[in-house]
């Protein structure tokens, strides 16, 4: 991001003491993302860091307008013309989507503020903008941290801060180790078993009357309506619900941007399509040009979010390529029980490439690496890109400003990097390098709350959607408060489940989180808002 575009405001040092001091220390050393983000914008407000993210993007290798045609055809299946319309004219103006999350009906606190926080800096920077487009990573299971298999509770009685988010599940465990992008949409029994759940936590007053009958509603009214629970799969029922709960929550504001939240490989996969038909374009040089290729699965080995091959040597039919340890090549498998597995190129002598792999089955599938069996797999949904791929896609050849979370702020740039060097290697690609460079690859979202909530004891948690709503939901007076919020205490306020997922959570002692939501209480209830 550029670091010019406003005066920063460093913050170099933590005046906080205590479990939020180290805690905050140990996030640091672990995310050189995050320190980095707070020394340069500790002491900003949000909506002035907000400035500095959504500076429209340089030209890129290719025009974003396939991007913009792609994303708005889905939309618009789902939200109507008008919508789809409102899209299209704000990504021509800014080409700018949140990437930082997983898909699924999100309740993920820290996901949850982070989408909320982008829709924000819309309205207020972006004036006219009337969509916030957010892509989420699907090929995770349903039983993900993030919890798409169902609700995440943070408002609980009897339970300590360590136990905290519960979950409430809505799709049964037998699923749960299905990609969210196949899995198939829940059922009305499942509902209704979401729906008796949570009357058994009330009966057990493990959440209060005015939780259960929250979750109950948004069961009923919302998972239960015939246009979102007719259609066939999670994905697209998650967007659909993702848009109805963000409204929910806005209903006292003045007009808010429609949250759009689309599986980032459904649309990576369009655009795969699209331009392995052209020989010249990015994504097919490095699917198909094999020079291209070796160099980039030498140089972006063992970068994060590509693949890492194992060290010893590998099957005397496969030298060249190693089994993998980590990652996948290009694209995830997907089996017939809707568990992605890794997938490995192999070359046969004088054979087409393919890509190989097993699942967990121990069943051996290959495809062949060629543009009629590529796009044939991704519509069958039997190949999803894989992270570097949809990047590739979306970023480095289209020039979208993706703001990621803080290990896609690491990653991406690296993955830029590596692309870089195995282009400049060859002297006719060293201008397609050149046009790459100025790709903004660094944008950081996420790690950041600013609505919590009080609990017995003097403690401060975390607040879900549902606990956002079963409070009233967001008002003017919030909105604005949480722009003028410093992005160092917004951090602060989100170390409870910041601080476990970077850093190992071993690390930080026992009784940790009931520490932390103390000092919370003490030191953030004037700094955040407080439902």
């Amino acid at each position: 991001m550029p670091a010019n575009a406003i005066t920063t405001t460093p913050d170099t040092s933590d005046p906080v003491g205590g479990a939020i001091g180290r805690a905050l220390a140990k996030v640091r050393r672990a995310s050189p993302i995050v320190d980095k983000t707070l020394r340069t914008y500790g002491r900003s407000s949000i909506s002035d860091y907000g400035r500095c993210l959504l500076q429209p993007p340089p030209p890129s290798l290719q025009d974003t307008g396939d991007f913009i045609r792609t994303v708005r055809t889905l939309a618009g299946e789902l939200f109507g013309e008008e919508t789809a319309d409102q899209l299209e004219t704000d990504l021509q103006q800014n080409p700018v989507a949140l990437t930082a999350n997983h898909h699924g009906v999100d309740y993920f606190a820290q996901s949850v503020q982070g989408s909320l926080i982008f829709t924000w800096m819309q309205r207020e920077i972006c004036r006219r903008r009337s969509t916030a487009l957010v892509l989420s990573c699907g090929n995770i299971p349903l039983n993900n941290l993030t919890n798409p298999q169902g609700m995440l509770l943070y408002d609980t009685r009897g339970g300590t801060a360590a136990a905290l988010p519960r979950k409430l599940p809505v799709f049964s465990n037998k699923l749960r180790h299905q990609a969210v992008c196949v899995a198939p949409g829940y059922t009305p029994e499942m509902i209704a078993r979401a729906a008796g759940t949570a009357d058994r936590l009330h009966r057990e007053k493990a959440i209060s009357t005015e939780t259960c009958t929250c979750i109950k509603d948004l069961l009923a009214e919302d998972y239960g309506d015939p246009a979102i629970a007719a259609v066939p799969d999670y994905s697209r029922q998650a967007t659909l619900l993702n848009h109805r709960i963000c409204e929910r929550l806005h209903a006292g504001c003045r007009r808010m941007p429609k949250v759009i939240c689309l599986e980032m490989e459904k649309v990576a996969s369009r655009l795969i399509a699209l331009d392995i038909q052209h020989e010249e374009r990015i994504v097919s040089r490095v699917l198909f040009d094999m020079d291209l290729q070796a160099r980039v699965l030498r140089i972006l080995d063992s970068q994060r979010a590509c693949w890492e091959h194992v060290k010893t040597p590998g099957p005397a039919s496969d030298p060249d390529f190693p089994p993998l340890r980590r990652g996948t090549h290009f694209f995830w498998g997907i089996c017939e029980e809707g568990v992605k597995f890794p997938l490995a190129i192999h070359r046969g002598r004088g054979s087409a490439a393919l890509l190989r792999g097993a699942d967990k089955k121990g069943r051996r599938h290959e495809y062949p690496l060629s543009p009629e069996s590529l796009e044939m797999h991704l519509v069958q949904r039997r190949l999803i890109p894989s992270m570097f791929t949809c990047f590739l896609a979306l970023s480095l050849a289209r020039g979208v400003n993706c703001l990621g979370g803080y290990y896609q702020a690491e990653y991406l740039p690296g993955i830029q990097a590596g692309m870089i060097q195995a282009l400049s290697l060859s002297p006719g690609d060293r201008d397609m390098a050149d046009t790459m460079r100025r790709v903004p690859t660094a944008g950081y979202l996420s790690g950041m709350q600013t609505v919590m909530i009080p609990q017995e004891h003097g403690r401060l948690l975390p607040a879900g959607p549902i606990e956002m709503l079963v409070r009233g939901g967001l008002t003017e007076i919030d909105v604005q408060r949480i722009l003028s919020m410093a992005v160092g205490d917004a951090h602060r306020a989100s170390l409870l489940e910041t601080a476990p997922d970077i850093a190992p959570e071993g690390a930080f002692g026992t009784s940790w989180k009931h520490r932390m939501a103390q000092e919370s209480f003490n030191i953030l209830q004037e700094r955040v808002v407080v439902k």
